[in-house]
C-alpha cells in the first residue's frame, strides 16, 4: 500500500498529466486490453489516502479498482471536479465515501460497482437555488421581510447539510487512517483529536503542545498530509458549528 499523492508524484510528474487522456490503476494484474488510444495502467498498485487528479485537464477515462472487498483501495478523497473531458469512469472496490461529479450529465458511462457508502454531494445547492426561487415566485407582498427569512432558513439548512457531510467524511477518514495503525498509534490519534477539539474550543497551551508532541509521534506512522486532513476536517466541522449558532440568533433577533 503506497500514499497516493506521493505514488502519483513518482509515476507521473505535474508537467506530464496535460498529455494524460486514459488513467487505469489497478489492484491486481489486468489483463491488457486493446485499444487505439495509449494508457496509462498501472496494475497490482494499493492506493491510500487523497487522490488529486484536477491536474489532468485531458483526461478521459478513468478506472479505479481494487482487487476484492479486503483488498480495496484505500481512498479517502477522490478529486476529478476540474477533469471536464472526463465522460467515462469506473470505481470499484474503494473505501471511497464522497464523490464530487458537477459535469455528470458529460459522462457517457459510469460504474461504480462494490463500494456501497459512497454518496454524492453535488446537487444540493442545485436544489436550496430552486427552492429559493419558487419562495421569490410566490412572493404575494412588498414586504420582503418573509423572504429574507426564508433565505435564512435556507442558508442554515445548506450549513447543516454541510456540517453533517463533513462529519460523515471526518468519520469516513478517520475509520480508514484508524486501521491501517497499531493499536498504539490507534490511541494517539484518538488523543490528537480530543487535544484537537480542546484547542479549538478556547486558547490552550498545553493542548497544544500535545498535538505537536503526538504529530512527532505518529509521523513514522502516518505523513503530514494524512495528520494535517484530519485535524483540518475537525477545523471545518468547529467552523460551521459556529456559522450555524451565528445565523440561528440572526433568525431570532429578526423574527422578532
Amino acid at each position: 500500500m503506497v500514499n497516493a499523492r506521493e505514488w502519483l508524484n513518482e509515476k507521473i510528474p505535474e508537467d506530464q498529466r496535460a498529455r494524460v487522456t486514459h488513467l487505469h490503476i489497478y489492484g491486481y494484474s489486468a489483463t491488457q486490453h486493446v485499444s487505439a488510444v495509449p494508457t496509462n495502467k498501472f496494475n497490482n498498485i494499493t492506493l491510500e489516502g487523497e487522490l488529486n487528479l484536477n491536474s489532468f485537464v485531458n483526461l478521459e477515462e478513468l478506472c479505479i479498482a481494487g482487487n476484492s472487498s479486503s483488498k480495496q483501495q484505500k481512498l479517502t478523497s477522490l478529486k476529478i471536479d476540474k477533469c471536464n473531458k472526463l465522460t467515462t469512469l469506473t470505481i470499484t472496490y474503494t473505501t471511497l465515501g464522497y464523490l464530487s461529479l458537477p459535469n455528470r450529465a458529460n459522462y457517457k458511462n459510469i460504474n461504480l460497482s462494490n463500494i456501497p457508502q459512497i454518496m454524492f454531494d453535488d446537487n444540493i445547492l442545485k436544489n436550496q437555488v430552486e427552492r429559493l426561487i419558487n419562495t421569490v415566485r410566490n412572493v404575494k407582498s412588498t414586504d420582503i421581510s418573509d423572504l429574507k427569512l426564508e433565505a435564512k432558513k435556507i442558508e442554515e439548512e445548506y450549513l447543516e447539510y454541510q456540517l453533517a457531510t463533513v462529519k460523515d467524511k471526518f468519520k469516513h477518514q478517520f475509520v480508514v487512517t484508524n486501521e491501517n495503525l497499531n493499536k498504539d498509534n490507534q490511541s494517539w490519534l484518538e488523543v490528537l483529536v480530543e487535544a484537537q477539539q480542546e484547542v479549538l474550543q478556547g486558547s490552550n497551551a498545553f493542548a497544544r503542545k500535545l498535538i505537536e508532541k503526538i504529530k512527532k509521534q505518529l509521523s513514522n506512522a502516518l505523513t503530514d498530509e494524512e495528520i494535517q486532513n484530519i485535524l483540518g476536517k475537525k477545523v471545518e466541522i468547529n467552523e460551521l458549528e459556529i456559522q450555524i449558532k451565528n445565523l440561528k440568533i440572526q433568525e431570532q433577533e429578526t423574527s422578532k
